[in-house]
């Protein structure tokens, strides 16, 4: 006896799901393609099938499944406030908010989408609409922190730091939650900008403090990573850096892409966002792309340092040239634009201690790297709130931020005397107090012509120069891990 219509279509979604979770994406998709010819109207298998969609770039049919989404009747608006998250990642703010418009036509007085429609509209930089939809949800749930936290932010970009602060003590202490650290990072940045270091650290302890178990696994993960990250960098050879930059296909297409490495909170995002004003210039905002594609399943996620070589090393001219192009395709679908012989570049802080993958798909690749005093770089880091990730698990302690930053450009100081590829410091500080000259050099390293306009209507704050003697005594008991990079990177006797 054949089994049921519906049967089947369950199994094709099961069997979807289960191609997913073994990683092979693509059967996965015409699984999930063939259970929705029968299953069109169903909110999970949308979802999940946009999930798909979206973790492999294809953000345009991902959209589609978003609209059908939003055309059904849901008595559950999770599945809208997924989409509307996931357009939010990529900057489509007009998107994000149609679909919480559609979710809050039918669910008025749900807090969370209110709040996150509040998210949008900061974000869209339509101040007074986030504030609105903000004291909505708190309105429906006073206990909402992140409506909280938001008003508090718009209330600092105002300028009004006391009535923000005022707003997350008063949160605090009526409302205590979960989300309490979430306050607690935005108050200690408030305290920060008044130049109040003990009230800093008392609500940045307080917050990591109760953050401190769920990182454990994700901070051991981490080291873990590293460890590899390190045995991989110091595995490969300057004959193999040399034979892989000349190991393209004649028949390859080139690409101008350079990357952009360095620690978190060294001043790559500024240079990125000077740099995208030039018409031949494309930024990727930390896109990921080369790390979800290429780093972790080949590099972190192989069986061994070993083999993670091998894979690189053994690379086939057919496969390079296949993984350069749906780099490429990845990354103009993220960007909805053509390179159309634009200069990319590729801004992520830990291509620092994978660099080993790029510079082996783009071996005609350029680097840049962004330096800024350990000492401040580590403090900024550990002030911003930031996931509980491998990637960002070192937050949660401050001497696990400079040990973070050790493990982190230890490769940079092994690597930028071997490498084969054409290399530049660009020194936050420089960029701050001389910043024409210093993106001149940056614009004729990428072989890009200068123009003034680059740089002009810029503010360059010098008072983020040195912030971290207002935390010095806080330092002072890690500062072993930061000194070997203080003296190397030209810090030891002042930055200007």
């Amino acid at each position: 006896m054949a089994p049921s219509s519906g049967v089947q279509d369950q199994d094709l979604y099961t069997r979807a799901k289960r191609a997913e979770e073994e990683g092979d994406l693509d059967h996965a998709r015409v699984l999930y393609q063939a259970a929705l010819t029968h299953r069109p109207n169903d909110p999970s298998l949308l979802q999940d099938f946009a999930a798909l969609l979206w973790m492999t770039y294809d953000f345009t049919a991902a959209g589609r499944l978003h609209e059908r989404l939003a055309s059904l009747p849901m008595e559950d608006p999770t599945p809208l406030l997924w989409a509307a998250r996931a357009e939010f990642s990529i900057g489509h703010f007009d998107r994000a908010a149609r679909l919480l418009d559609v979710a809050l036509a039918s669910h008025p007085d749900n807090a969370d989408l209110l709040g996150m429609l509040a998210s949008v509209h900061e974000r869209a930089h339509h101040g007074q609409e986030a504030r609105e939809m903000a004291l909505r949800a708190l309105a429906i749930d006073p206990t909402h922190a992140e409506a909280t936290r938001l008003i508090a932010h718009l209330d600092v970009d105002a300028g009004d730091l006391h009535a923000a602060r005022t707003r997350l003590v008063n949160q605090l202490q009526q409302h205590p939650g979960d989300e309490d650290w979430r306050l607690r990072y935005e108050l200690a940045a408030i305290f920060d900008r008044m130049g109040e270091p003990q009230a800093v650290m008392r609500e940045l302890n307080k917050a990591k403090a109760s953050l401190y178990p769920q990182a454990l696994p994700a901070l051991d993960q981490s080291r873990r990573i590293r460890e590899r990250q390190w045995a991989l960098t110091c595995r490969i050879t300057d004959e193999d850096w040399k034979r892989w930059q000349t190991g393209l296909p004649e028949d390859a297409s080139h690409h101008p892409v350079a990357l952009m490495g360095g620690f978190p909170r060294s001043g790559a995002t500024l240079v990125e966002h000077i740099l995208t004003k030039h018409p031949r210039c494309l930024g990727t905002d930390e896109s990921g792309i080369l790390f979800s594609q290429f780093t972790r399943p080949l590099v972190h996620q192989a069986a061994s340092m070993d083999d993670a070589f091998e894979t690189l090393n053994n690379l086939s001219p057919t496969l390079l040239v296949s993984d350069r192009e749906r780099y490429i395709r990845c990354t103009e679908a993220l960007l909805g634009e053509s390179l159309e012989g634009r200069v990319l570049l590729d801004r992520e802080p830990f291509h620092t201690a994978d660099l080993p993958l790029p510079l082996r798909l783009f071996p005609e690749s350029r680097v840049l790297m962004p330096l800024r005093d350990p000492r401040d770089a580590v403090i900024s880091y550990f002030l911003t709130l930031v996931p509980m990730a491998p990637d960002s698990a070192a937050s949660v302690d401050l001497g696990e931020t400079c040990r973070f930053y050790a493990d982190t450009m230890r490769h940079w100081l092994h690597l930028e005397a071997i490498l084969p590829h054409p290399t530049l410091r660009v020194r936050y500080e420089d960029l701050i107090v001389q910043p024409e000259q210093t993106i001149r050099e940056v614009t004729s390293f990428l072989g890009l012509p200068w123009s003034p306009d680059l740089i002009a209507g810029e503010s360059f704050h010098a008072d983020s120069i040195g912030r971290w003697k207002l935390y010095e005594p806080w330092l002072a008991r890690h500062m072993h891990h930061l000194d070997p990079f203080i003296e190397a990177f030209g810090y030891a006797g002042g930055v200007c």
